[in-house]
């Protein structure tokens, strides 16, 4: 987070309620920063997460589907291109963001 100012004593407080169920994602073309909060360990790996957004939009494989890249940093970046869909292939986590580099928009999205 960057401020233009100090906040009084340091101290931030977030008000919010917990992601308890799916959540429906609206992706722009170009790069997306994502969190998936409430997947289960082993619902999606990167390869499967843009094969779910290639059927969103009827795309007939995933070469011409509309992920160009998915890119994580979990103390190392990790990378899933498009171009070799096999290459890198990680488990997408409910504690981190992802990068998601689409060629065109996907709407109403719900994982």
């Amino acid at each position: 987070m960057r401020l233009q100012s100090d906040v009084p004593g340091n101290v931030f407080t977030f008000v919010g309620s917990p992601v308890t169920g799916p959540v429906t994602l609206d992706f722009a073309a170009g790069y997306n920063l994502v969190g998936v909060p409430f997947t289960s360990e082993g619902d999606y790996d990167a390869r499967s997460f843009a094969e779910a957004l290639r059927l969103k939009v009827g795309a007939p494989d995933i070469e011409r589907g509309p992920v160009l890249s998915i890119l994580r940093w979990a103390g190392v970046y990790s990378f899933w291109l498009r171009d070799n869909p096999d290459s890198r292939i990680f488990d997408i986590e409910r504690s981190l963001g992802y990068f998601v580099r689409l060629t065109q928009a996907v709407l109403s999205f719900t994982p």
